[in-house]
């Protein structure tokens, strides 16, 4: 519901209440509401506007939808509450009816793979593979004299519907994408403009080639396609996923090998000169009028409603509809009879041979009666497939495949997800996870747990590095944990979950999970050394939250076959850590009032745990008002809850951070103490901190009122430049009792999303949390908070992102931390040797001439001395600046005119020199800073500062590009900038301390000091 609408039921409730008597004579505006954000695939997506609805029934609602945003689709009866997304809007470019993909992403060789067909093209002429520099991932990059590539016959254009789509960059009119050999040019730009045409035309004299007036020759990327639907049909244009031109077509047969980049009889001025990258053949239509292209990237269209009640209009509210990335055919299945969305859901992936999940590995024990009567079980009966066709495989897309379907069955989900994979099937399970936490990070359907079944295929530190970035994704505090099962013990072990070690046989480990739901054996609590699906979200202890170490806890040893036998400990000295038995509350009945003489909430003992936390909430999936945090279980008589209508439990936590807690039971209260968390913009109370932000708008505020009660969230402002505060942020009485407690993994207050000064946290207590504050690419304003945290940080931020702290008191430290866009860092903090080591990469860099270790006269600890004879530091390559943004750094102290502080080396390959460049440097005149990174065109030209660093002091020199604009600093201000069109590549190593040809002049008298470069773009 939009602030705006929010704002008119304040006014007119206040209305009420100040003049009751005239009640009577108003009409109230109905509410629009638009539903819930959907995922869309293949299957039709219907819009639902049911929750719309009239305050004072004063007449019947009629409904009326528009897009406003995202490529463009046909809304089927639009003027009904629940309209269909029309046409192919569903439909696209995944593998369904795809008979050749060339993705154009090799690194070498003359070949270019067909991954759908295996009609695989010969390169002729010199075409030169752009490994990074396509639109998905890597491109060919075409000369216009010779250059093309051929394939085999793939597809007769005359015998039904086809497509076939590619993504183009560059060329000029007259040039040829792609062409039938000795037939007909099936796209290219026209002879005048640079237009999108075809030369396939319907039969007869009059016919003539079908042309556009959309220019695709203008040097941007441009996804073309070419669609036909049918005999005696029409034969579409699009690009950039929009129809472009359109006419009747029914052409004769053609059976011609297909050509890539150039015209059908190889003419001059036909050949392409620029980029082409995945290029697509499909033998069925994949658009028509009006609707768009599914991609391979993540599409947002948004729709708005407005709806009347005869007499008044309503404020309009949005809704988005997500339309996932393309994915192939081999769908999943749920195996049950329906869809229960009470039920939690249990994803497997069966084995396979270390790439691909072929049919026969897809059947599991998870179909017994059991798990269906707990869960709804999803499977792949057609196998999964990776997402590439060269490299380590991934397995995203079936992520995609899994937010398409729960959307559709189940739009406001709130049960929890499990991910299971079994050998080969480990891949696609942690893969899962990993997508729909990071990517979509939608609570709705996001994966809480992820079991790894005997799984090999990826080593251990494979498994480890995906399992870490699975457990720092957890979306909005949900549940977040993996356990793993394994035959070969040793370092799988080690990995960052439970782990169990079992000798029975490969093919066993999926039936002893899925048989341990019941057995005997493995469905008892057994003092915490218990493992399997009693930990499953089928099982009992479903609600277990493994603590910030599980992998160095909690370790242990099957003993038996898949049927039959014990757990015990695997190392146990080492390992000793027993899981938390479940807990079962004790109190009022599950729906019972709670007078004013109140009622103990506690529960049973649980056993291994050493406290017990007393939680509310204002609905069971929101269990963030921390009442008490005791060392045994609860025995306080709570007589004033913080809403009318309260949820409650209890969790229980063991040494090791674990926790687990019962479903929550419903009160209701009649003594009530109101602590709200609100939207002061809108007026709408939410049940979590997060969830109030989750649904803000840039510029509002969030009011959060202190009690005794603390929000027990780790929250993230996801980008929003908003106001979250206490009620007075000037009061220290206030900002002492709203607190805001952090869970043991993560920082407690995240900003990630590029937060600026504009966004403010004010008035708080921040305590938990492994870091109270975490800045890692934002810059947000913090006042007036009292911040803390369970390690020694308080405040960590990134390079160019430090928050503005006013009158906060800090008890911890404030400091930089790794960032993960720092590619590579010289301290130069070394006191001998020659080598200068990269403490972020790989590239340590080695000393010639004589360059002088200073380790007391540095800026940041020690420097580097340079004799500007022929001292110099050369490193490996770090990076090619003609990829897109980065940032370099340094500190300097002295120089003269002329001299190179960082530059990049030229190459040779064979017999070629591929030139480098001067990054920093001083003018040969004055001394001032510049740069000779440029452009290619003859707009490129060195970009020079007025800023002279030649001066004795030391100066931090830096040089950002993000794409377009070249940005010079000096001592963090900005000097000089100008825009640039795309750099050169270039793959040489760098020079510290002299330029890219090492030549006399160049090479830099003074100190260097604490070298840095990002891959992105730093403002210091």
């Amino acid at each position: 519901m939009t602030k705006e609408r929010y704002s008119i039921l304040i006014a007119l409730f206040a209305l009420f209440v100040l003049y009751p008597g005239k009640s009577t004579a108003q009409n109230m505006p109905p509410i629009a509401d638009a539903g819930l954000p959907r995922y869309a695939a293949y299957d039709p997506v219907v819009l639902d506007g049911t929750g719309s609805y009239d305050p004072d029934s004063s007449g019947s609602l009629s409904y009326a939808w528009r897009q406003i945003g995202g490529p463009p689709v046909v809304i089927i009866d639009a003027n009904t509450a629940t309209p269909t997304i029309g046409g192919s809007a569903q439909t696209g470019m995944g593998r369904r009816g795809l008979i050749a993909h060339w993705a154009l992403d090799e690194t070498e060789g003359s070949v270019a793979y067909d991954s759908a067909g295996g009609k695989d093209g010969t390169l002729n002429g010199d075409p030169a593979w752009q490994s990074t520099a396509g639109q998905i991932d890597g491109a060919l990059a075409f000369d216009g004299t010779d250059d093309y590539v051929n394939t085999d016959f793939v597809l007769n254009p005359a015998v039904g519907a086809f497509s076939v789509f590619a993504w183009v960059k560059g060329g000029m009119p007259g040039q040829v994408i792609f062409s039938q050999a000795g037939l007909s040019d099936w796209l290219g730009a026209d002879t005048t403009s640079g237009s999108l045409m075809t030369e396939l035309k319907f039969i007869g004299k009059a016919s003539r080639p079908l042309q556009s007036q959309t220019v695709i020759t203008d040097g941007n990327w441009h996804r073309i396609g070419l669609v036909w639907d049918g005999s005696n049909g029409i034969l579409f244009l699009y690009v950039d996923g929009v129809e472009v031109a359109a006419d009747a077509y029914d052409k004769g047969y053609l059976v011609g090998d297909l050509q890539i980049g150039a015209g059908k009889n190889l003419d001059p001025g036909t050949f392409w000169s620029g980029l082409i990258d995945d290029v697509r053949i499909y033998n069925r239509a994949l658009a028509k009028m009006g609707d768009f292209i599914q991609t391979d990237a993540i599409q947002e269209c948004e729709f708005e409603l407005v709806v009347s009640d005869g007499e008044l209009t309503s404020l309009p509210d949005t809704v988005k509809v997500i339309v996932v990335p393309a994915f192939g055919n081999r769908l999943p299945e749920l195996k049950n009879d329906s869809f229960d969305p009470d039920k939690p859901t249990f994803i497997f992936f069966g084995g396979g041979d270390c790439v691909t999940g072929p049919p026969k590995y897809a059947q599991s024990s998870f179909r017994d009666p059991p798990w269906f009567m707990r869960a709804n079980i999803i499977e792949f009966p057609k196998g999964y497939w990776p997402d590439n066709s060269t490299g380590p495989p991934t397995y995203y897309q079936c992520g995609d495949m899994i937010i398409v379907y729960l959307s559709a069955v189940a739009p406001d989900y709130k049960q929890l997800i499990q991910s299971v994979g079994h050998s080969t099937g480990g891949m696609p399970a942690i893969d899962v996870g990993i997508h729909l936490n990071l990517t979509y990070a939608d609570r709705r359907y996001a994966v809480n747990r992820v079991t790894l079944l005997d799984c090999g295929c990826r080593t251990a530190s494979g498994y480890s590095s995906c399992i870490d970035q699975f457990l720092v994704n957890s979306v909005d505090g949900e549940q977040c944990w993996v356990d793993n099962y394994e035959s070969g013990a040793g370092e799988w072990l080690s990995l960052n979950g439970l782990s169990v070690y079992a000798t029975f046989g490969h093919v066993d480990f999926w039936s002893w999970y899925g048989g341990s739901l019941t057995n005997a054996d493995t469905n008892t609590f057994n003092n915490g050394v218990v493992a399997g699906a009693y930990w499953s979200v089928a099982g009992p202890g479903k609600n277990l939250q493994l603590g910030p170490e599980p992998g160095r806890t909690y370790t242990f040893q099957w003993h038996g076959s898949r049927s039959s036998g014990h757990m015990d400990f695997y190392d146990e000295p080492n390992h000793p850590g027993r899981l938390p038995e479940p807990v079962t509350l004790v109190g009022p009945s599950d729906g019972a009032i709670v007078d004013a003489t109140g009622a103990v909430l506690s529960c049973e003992v649980s056993e291994n745990t050493v406290g017990y936390q007393l939680l509310f909430g204002r609905d069971p999936y929101h269990m963030v008002y921390l009442f008490s945090d005791t060392p045994s279980a609860p025995g306080e008589s709570v007589t004033a809850f913080p809403f009318e209508q309260c949820w409650w439990t209890v969790r229980a936590y063991d040494e090791y951070g674990s926790t687990i807690h019962a479903d929550p039971m419903h009160i209701k209260a009649e003594s009530v103490i109101a602590q709200t968390i609100e939207n002061a913009t809108t007026g709408q109370i939410y049940a979590s901190i997060q969830q109030a932000i989750n649904d803000a708008l840039a510029g509002d505020a969030i009011v959060v009122s202190p009690g005794a009660y603390q929000y027990l969230e780790n929250i993230n402002f996801k980008g929003k430049n908003i106001t979250l505060r206490s009620t007075d942020p000037n009061d220290s009485a206030v900002v002492a009792a709203t607190v805001i407690n952090g869970g043991h993994r993560g920082p407690v207050v995240t900003f990630s999303g590029g937060e600026e000064a504009s966004c403010v946290l004010a008035g708080f207590t921040i305590t938990g949390g492994i870091v109270g504050i975490s800045c890692r690419d934002a810059s947000p304003t913090i006042r007036n908070c009292t911040i803390e945290s369970s390690g020694p940080n308080a405040i960590e931020f990134w390079e160019g992102y430090e928050p503005t702290i006013i009158d906060c008191t800090i008890l911890g430290q404030v400091v930089e931390v790794n960032d993960p866009t720092l590619v590579a860092h010289w301290k130069l903090d070394e006191t001998e040797g020659d080598i200068a080591y990269d403490s972020a990469g790989e590239n340590d860099g080695t000393l010639y001439g004589d360059p002088v270790w200073e380790p007391t006269t540095g800026q940041i600890d020690g420097a580097l001395a340079f004799d500007g004879t022929d001292d110099y530091v050369s490193t490996d390559f770090v990076l090619n600046p003609a990829d897109g943004a980065f940032s370099v750094f340094a500190w300097i102290k002295e120089g003269a005119p002329g001299q190179v502080i960082i530059s990049q080396a030229d190459r040779t390959v064979f017999s070629a020199t591929l030139p480098g460049s001067t990054w920093l440097s001083t003018d040969p005149a004055e001394g001032k800073f510049m740069t000779e990174l440029q452009g290619l065109d003859r707009a490129g030209c060195p970009l020079v500062s007025q800023t002279l660093i030649t001066d004795g002091n030391w100066h931090r020199v830096g040089l950002t590009w993000d794409g377009s604009n070249r940005v010079l600093y000096v001592d963090g201000v900005e000097v000089a900038k100008d825009t640039q069109p795309q750099f050169g590549s270039s793959r040489g190593g760098l020079y510290i301390g002299a330029g890219n040809n090492l030549e006399p002049g160049s090479f830099f008298s003074g100190l260097i000091d604490d070298v840095r470069i990002y891959n992105r773009t730093v403002t210091p």
